[in-house]
């Protein structure tokens, strides 16, 4: 029976699903609280989800809405109402449960495409909806009916663009109208409504990365404003109220190039009046003596502008003489004077509640906040994040709490819901079923002992060249604790972004990789890669387990070198390419229980401007040579195979696209009865080309899953001939599914940015969870 909403066991489940890990591990952005409720609060990451909590960050729901989110604003007159930015403009009005389009209309959606690598969505319409990404949201207090976005990137796809708009709403979202004039820049930095405007005719502040304006409510009529003498580009910007006058308070920190080479000043800017007249504020600049904190982010309380506070950071070493921290300053007089409310020397200060990042990583990685925001009637309420983690304080920065995760006694850690990374695998010890690991992304490798509860970080013994991926894992199946690892410092392979430009083969300092191994289930690892090259990132690891204990045969994918093979335990290795061609960017390798042939995938990749298509072997002599096995025709980037137990030459091949006249073509999921002589294209929902992973339940090989980079995690009980949606997970960009070996009604999905759902392998019986259907 599929698990309810809720805590169970101290767990969070939504629609019976959960997700699982050790919370936070990637950057996570615009970050939103409530006006009535400080606990409510939104942040998004960079990997396709929004996140909510309505217990101060305790536990977080993990939402997808259809792409990226960029802008959220909470509705400043009703409690339950939020508004959320994306490629459209999304209303809730639970609290955030459940979403409604309400820019571009409904009624004028007609359809929705997915392209380029990271399967960038867009709505297509009727009407006059440009596409783009909404990176601004801002809600009247005067009016709630009046609701404005800022819109970027509008030439009907994601990719960046020059051609910006501020729409604007008076009667809650039935009709709007857009600014026409110029707006230049690329991205927004917020989106504002003038506190001493009348209701009838409101007046809007509009802070591009290049410009600032006024927007007129009545006509829509932009104004530019004069940016103060020297300042160029918008680094940051935030806006507030004057409570001694009502009028605005304009802040901004601008990026200025300086005389020194290489180097560039920001500087800290204030308007009283509109924009007519600028103060330059002094809260400590760089100096030769070198390392004073450089403003990086700012952020100010709406209702009250005289409380500021600034993310800085150093460009050098601490030095106790300079007290050049990093962190966050504060000041409660509109920037007249700083002091300190979280400074960071070589360490967090005494008032900073750590989790595991903060504890395993120290300062250098997650870096002072990228994005804060400060609740907009409590200006002791800030919440902020980083490349890694997320944090609040309460009480004005006196102290400091993580929200991505929470640190036992015993050193391990449990996520909040917040979990922000890549993981490829799910890998259960067969000696004992309370051990279990995650292979991620940036954070390397994290193993379990107590069947998933907490999580400990195990990268002990791996170089540090390595330690940003663990890409596959293989357990000895009669020597317990033996375990070896495919590790390398590129992430988020097969994806061909990696490759374009030449930016995988002109790197070799950025591509260092190889095999480890473990006797103690990773608790240490002893690098194991001899006859390796350097920079042989490996990205697979499989053992055959014919061969003997203690000198077991195990061969390994690494990404240009092709496959090695070793036969003494991975303590050398030697190259087994015979047969394969000019494409040696192996991805992964599958052994067939039947008679040992091994199955090798290629992924696609580019080389000097040149498309390298990926390609598939398969070997029946333990990979002393290669044959090739034809792909579906039109595709090239095999991403995943299954193999059917009961019939060697049944595979199924997960493949992803590429764009033809904008649109991916040759994606989806395949499938051979004759290994490969003859493909048949698998009948899943039209438009599903974005898929990743694709998985046979090896006690019931009728049952097969597949996951994609579109929302979806898709179930077929015949071997692929019909498919229903398994509801419930509605996770963006999902990589893969694992039967769970001890209750093989559920399945874990591992993916590219919320690490691991956990759920019902049949769905939960509810329709698309986070988006009220369209009408």
């Amino acid at each position: 029976m599929a698990l309810k909403d809720g805590m169970v066991d101290g767990l969070l489940y939504k629609n019976g699903w959960r997700t699982v890990g050790p919370g936070g591990g990637g950057a996570q952005f615009y970050p939103g609280i409530s006006h009535f409720n400080t606990d409510h609060m939104m942040v998004f990451c960079d990997m396709s989800a929004s996140y909510m909590t309505l217990d101060g960050g305790k536990n977080w729901t993990d939402m997808s809405l259809k792409a990226k989110g960029s802008s959220v604003y909470f509705d400043p007159n009703d409690p339950d109402v939020v508004y959320v930015g994306s490629t459209g403009l999304y209303k809730s009005t639970d609290k955030g449960r459940h979403w409604a389009f309400i820019l571009p209309a409904a009624s004028d959606i007609v359809g929705e495409t997915y392209s380029g690598d990271e399967a960038s969505h867009l709505f297509l319409t009727k009407g006059e909806w440009p596409g783009g990404v909404i990176e601004g949201v801002a809600v009247n207090r005067k009016d709630s009916n009046q609701i404005a976005v800022a819109l970027a990137r509008a030439r009907k796809s994601d990719a960046y663009g020059n051609t910006m708009f501020v729409y604007l709403t008076m009667d809650g979202g039935k009709t709007w109208r857009r600014t026409q004039d110029k707006i230049e820049g690329n991205r927004y930095r917020r989106l504002y409504f003038d506190p001493a405007a009348p209701a009838d005719c409101p007046k809007l502040y509009a802070f591009s990365d290049k410009a600032i304006y006024s927007v007129c409510g009545c006509s829509m009529k932009v104004t530019p404003i004069a940016l103060p003498e020297g300042a160029s580009d918008v680094f940051s910007a935030d806006a507030g109220m004057d409570k001694a006058t009502g009028k605005a308070v304009l802040y901004f920190i601008s990026v200025d190039p300086a005389p020194e080479k290489g180097r560039f000043h920001k500087h800290l800017w204030r308007s009283m009046d509109m924009g007519g007249s600028w103060q330059q504020l002094d809260y400590g600049y760089p100096s030769s003596a070198g390392g004073v904190p450089d403003g990086k982010q700012l952020a100010c309380c709406e209702s009250d502008a005289s409380v500021i506070y600034l993310s800085v950071y150093r460009d050098r070493g601490f030095d106790p003489a300079l007290q050049n921290y990093e962190g966050v300053k504060k000041s409660c007089d509109m920037g007249a004077t700083w002091q300190w409310v979280l400074p960071i020397d070589n360490d967090f200060p005494a008032n900073f509640e750590k989790s595991w990042m903060e504890i395993h990583y120290g300062y250098t990685w997650p870096e002072p906040p990228i994005c804060m925001t400060v609740a907009p009637n409590n200006p002791d309420v800030l919440l902020y994040t980083t490349f890694g983690t997320s944090a609040r304080t309460v009480d004005g920065g006196k102290n400091w709490q993580s929200t991505y995760s929470e640190t036992l006694p015993d050193g391990s850690s449990i996520g909040r819901g917040l979990e922000v990374t890549t993981c490829y695998g799910v890998h259960f010890d067969p000696h004992n079923r309370d051990n279990m690991m995650i292979s991620y992304t940036d954070i390397g490798l994290f193993r379990s002992e107590n069947g998933g509860r907490s999580w400990i970080h195990s990268i002990q013994g791996i170089p540090k060249l390595w330690r940003n991926t663990c890409y596959w894992l293989t357990y000895d199946p009669e020597v317990p604790g033996r375990v070896w690892g495919a590790w390398g410092i590129p992430h988020d392979l097969p994806r061909y972004k990696l490759f374009r430009n030449n930016g995988f083969e002109a790197n070799p300092q950025h591509r260092n990789g190889g095999i480890a191994k473990s006797d103690d289930g990773a608790a240490h690892w002893q690098v194991s890669n001899t006859g390796m090259d350097e920079h042989a990132v490996s990205t697979c690891i499989l053992l055959d387990p014919t061969s003997p204990a203690g000198k077991r045969t195990l061969y390994a994918t690494a990404c240009g070198y092709g496959v090695y093979k070793s036969t003494d335990d991975g303590a050398t290795w030697v190259t087994m390419n015979n047969g394969l061609g000019d494409n040696l960017y192996s991805w992964k390798i599958f052994r067939r229980e039947s008679d040992g042939a091994l199955i090798l995938l290629n992924m696609r990749a580019e080389r000097e401007g040149k498309l390298v298509e990926g390609e598939m072997y398969i070997s029946f002599n333990g990979a002393e040579s290669w044959q090739k096995i034809a792909l579906p025709e039109g595709t090239n980037a095999p991403n995943d195979l299954a193999m059917d137990p009961r019939h060697p030459d049944r595979l199924y091949l997960a493949c992803w696209p590429y764009d033809i006249d904008q649109r991916a073509q040759h994606g989806g999921v395949y499938r051979t009865d004759d290994l490969g002589k003859t493909w048949r294209r698998l009948p899943l929902p039209e438009g599903v080309e974005y898929t990743y992973g694709v998985t046979v339940d090896d006690q019931n090989p009728d049952t097969v899953f597949t996951v994609d980079f579109q929302q979806n995690c898709h179930r077929s009980d015949d071997g692929g001939n019909t498919w229903y949606r398994v509801a419930g997970y509605c996770f963006k960009w999902g990589h893969k599914a694992f039967v769970d070996p001890y209750n093989r009604d559920y399945i874990y999905i591992t993916t590219f940015g919320s690490s691991v759902w956990y759920g019902p392998a049949k769905g939960n019986g509810l329709p698309y969870e986070d988006m009220l259907p369209m009408v």
